[in-house]
């Protein structure tokens, strides 16, 4: 029989040693045989999704979905492959607003399906075989993969991190790799997993790089409203003359609890937005009415819904970064945002797929294994999601500890 598959999916299943193996066959089998709502069984808190979020989307937003499916119009039928004019509109005035940037909201906005379609029509429509790109490490695990697959090659630089655990972005680290080669850096701001805030200086040290080498930046603002203690975020994008070389995407599934409409966007350039429309045009046509109207709808949302989820999200940071901290040989950087943190245990066990299947087997607790996120300085740790009730997270710093008695 032919072989049914391409060899290039293989690039999407990630490189398994004998500890990740025996990771990925607990965690499957505790998911199938334990009840995920059971509080004294299985706690997943690798992954935003397995949190158990506290909150739903505010009522105005459920609303505005309704009514799109009650009273669609002719929008029932089929929307232009860019997203609805209206919508495109909302997020330009949004980043004008808010972000601080301006965009032609006829060519430089394109709706996706959430944002990881996003980041997959990006590199498909940019990257040729061989060329180069700049993820830091440790950053969201899925860069590698899609960049593999999209024939790139991942260029990695470390993060630095201080001896109390605080990550820092390493501007000299990334000078040493950066080169006329590079074709895109790519970056999570804030950070995913670190939860480190990328500060102006940083911000403009990672521009002046860009010109002198002459790449593209990709900079994924998924969390951008998910910032604690006054701190700032700034899109790179409204950096002076960074608007041309820049695509950013941003969605509505964190700090927002939208995550079952799967909306996200891209905003880039005509000359590189209209490539981008062409992949989604031959892959998925368009997104959702009724998912872009919801969208519409919370770019209108007063502030104050957004500032009461960002403080229930503080209260639970501020609780697992101190417990944490409290158990001997681990250290944790205090996360500027988002929605995990990322402790460092290499005094315990400097092997994080070690170290995940110990809390998997004695504490029926899931982490995810640093090593996703990154091939060097990521090892040692463990990403924790922190969106989840307390009662929830305070169990599983129960059980955390309880297994690092046992080592």
């Amino acid at each position: 029989m032919k072989t049914l598959t391409s060899d290039r999916i293989k690039i999407l299943s990630p490189e398994i040693t004998s500890s990740a193996a025996q990771f990925d066959k607990l965690r499957s089998t505790m998911k199938r045989a334990i009840d995920p709502q059971d509080s004294t069984g299985f706690l997943e808190f690798g992954n935003a999704d397995a949190g158990r979020d506290p909150f739903n989307p505010e009522v105005h937003i459920r609303q505005a979905a309704w009514d799109a499916m009650e009273n669609p119009g002719k929008d029932l039928v089929y929307t232009p492959t860019q997203g609805l004019l209206e919508v495109r509109e909302a997020i330009a005035e949004k980043c004008e607003r808010e972000n601080d940037f301006e965009v032609d909201h006829r060519k430089e906005v394109q709706i996706t399906v959430g944002t990881q379609m996003a980041i997959f029509c990006t590199t498909q429509s940019l990257l040729n075989p061989g060329d180069k790109v700049l993820i830091p490490d440790p950053d969201y695990s899925g860069y590698q993969r899609i960049v593999k697959y999209s024939g790139g090659v991942p260029v990695s630089f470390p993060f630095t991190e201080d001896s109390d655990g605080q990550t820092r972005f390493d501007v000299e680290a990334m000078e040493k790799v950066a080169s006329p080669d590079i074709k895109l850096m790519m970056f999570t701001n804030p950070n995913n997993p670190g939860g480190y805030l990328l500060q102006r200086d940083d911000l403009e040290a990672i521009a002046e790089i860009a010109e002198k080498n002459d790449f593209l930046v990709f900079a994924d603002d998924l969390y951008e409203k998910l910032v604690y203690d006054g701190h700032e975020h700034i899109s790179f994008a409204s950096l002076p003359g960074m608007m041309d070389r820049t695509i950013t995407i941003m969605g509505v599934s964190k700090t927002e609890s939208m995550q079952m409409f799967r909306i996200g966007y891209v905003i880039a350039p005509h000359r590189i937005l209209q490539h981008i429309t062409k992949l989604v045009s031959a892959i998925l046509i368009r997104s959702s009415y009724i998912s872009q109207k919801a969208l519409q709808a919370f770019l209108n949302e007063p502030k104050k819904f957004r500032d009461m989820r960002l403080e229930i999200h503080r209260k639970a940071r501020d609780y697992v970064w101190k417990e944490l901290n409290k158990i001997d040989g681990i250290r944790c950087n205090k996360p500027m945002g988002t929605s995990y943190v990322f402790p460092n245990h290499r005094e315990i066990n400097p092997s994080s797929y070690d170290f995940a299947v110990n809390l998997l087997e004695k504490g029926l607790v899931q982490l995810n294994p640093g090593l996703q996120y990154g091939p060097e300085t990521s090892e040692g740790h463990q990403r924790f999601c922190f969106a989840s009730p307390m009662d929830r997270l305070k169990e599983g710093i129960r059980r955390i500890k309880a297994v690092r008695d046992e080592l």
